[in-house]
C-alpha cells in the first residue's frame, strides 16, 4: 500500500508517561541530530492521552538502532488508562526507517513499550498516527527512495588527462513523487499536511506489497502548488507534485 503518514499523536497529544532516557520530545523535533533513548534492563513505556478515542493504524520510526539491538515494539490500547489490550508488536530485523501498516484501532490512550533490547536502543523519530493512502495505491509517478541517490561523482583529472582518483560527495536520497489526478476529496486534508511539513518531516510508504520500508523525507525548497488535472472535464481532479528529499537508513 502507497501512504504517507504525516500525523503524529505522541507529538499531537499529552504524553502521561515517558520513561525514556532523556525525552520522548526529541523525537519528534523534526531532527535527525536528536533522538529519544531508551535504556536497557526494563520494559519503557510512554503512553499518550489523546483526550477522546482517536484512530490509529500505523506506526513508524526514523533513524534508529532498533534492528542490531533485537528490539521489540508493542503498542497498546486502551478507554480508561488502567485496562490496555496489546494491538500489535513488532521486531525490526535492520536499523532502517519503518513504516508498518496495521488494522484501524479507535483509543483514547495508547502505550508503546519498548523491550528486549540489548543495549541503548534511539529513534531520532517514532510516530504512531493514521495514514493518508495515496489514491489508486500508487505505484508509478516516482522513483523508488531505495535508488534515487544523489551522490556525486568526482573524478580527480590531472593537466596531462589522467585519472589519479574518484572521491563521492554524498546526498540525501531525492524522489519527485507526482501525484496525478487526484480528487478534489482527497485534498481535503492537503492543508493539514503542507502545515505539518513546514514544521516536520514525514513519512512515505511507496511498497505496494506491504513491506515496512519507508522514506523519512521533507520538502526540497519550494512549496507545491496543485492544479486542474488537463484532459479532465469539470474541477473534480487536481495534480500535485512534491518533491522530498530525506533518508531511508
Amino acid at each position: 500500500m502507497a501512504a504517507i503518514l504525516y500525523e503524529n499523536i505522541i507529538r499531537d497529544f499529552t504524553v502521561l508517561t515517558d520513561e525514556s532516557a532523556d525525552s520522548i520530545n526529541n523525537s519528534h523535533d523534526g531532527r535527525t541530530s536528536t533522538s529519544t533513548s531508551f535504556a536497557t534492563g526494563a520494559t519503557r513505556s510512554i503512553v499518550v492521552d489523546c483526550t477522546s478515542a482517536r484512530t490509529v493504524n500505523c506506526l513508524a520510526f526514523g533513524r534508529n538502532n532498533a534492528g542490531s539491538t533485537s528490539t521489540t515494539i508493542t503498542v497498546q490500547g486502551s478507554t480508561d488508562n488502567a485496562s490496555y489490550s496489546t494491538l500489535f508488536t513488532k521486531d525490526p530485523t535492520d536499523d532502517r526507517v519503518k513504516f508498518y501498516i496495521q488494522s484501524n484501532y479507535s483509543y483514547r490512550y495508547y502505550k508503546i513499550q519498548i523491550s528486549g533490547h540489548s543495549n541503548t536502543v534511539y529513534f531520532a523519530d517514532l510516530a504512531l498516527g493514521e495514514y493518508l493512502s495515496l489514491e489508486r495505491d500508487q505505484k508509478a509517478g516516482f522513483i523508488s527512495p531505495l535508488y534515487a541517490d544523489s551522490d556525486r561523482v568526482v573524478n580527480n583529472i590531472t593537466r596531462g588527462q589522467n585519472l589519479v582518483g574518484i572521491s563521492i560527495k554524498e546526498g540525501l536520497k531525492r524522489v519527485k513523487l507526482s501525484l496525478p489526478y487526484y480528487t478534489s476529496s482527497w485534498f481535503s486534508d492537503w492543508e493539514a499536511l503542507i502545515t505539518v511539513l513546514k514544521a516536520f518531516p514525514i513519512y512515505l510508504h511507496w511498497k505496494a506489497d506491504n513491506s515496512d520500508q519507508a522514506f523519512y523525507c521533507w520538502i526540497r525548497d519550494k512549496f507545491p502548488e496543485t492544479k486542474y488535472s488537463k484532459n479532465v472535464s469539470g474541477y473534480a481532479y487536481l495534480d500535485v507534485d512534491l518533491d522530498l528529499e530525506g533518508i531511508i537508513e
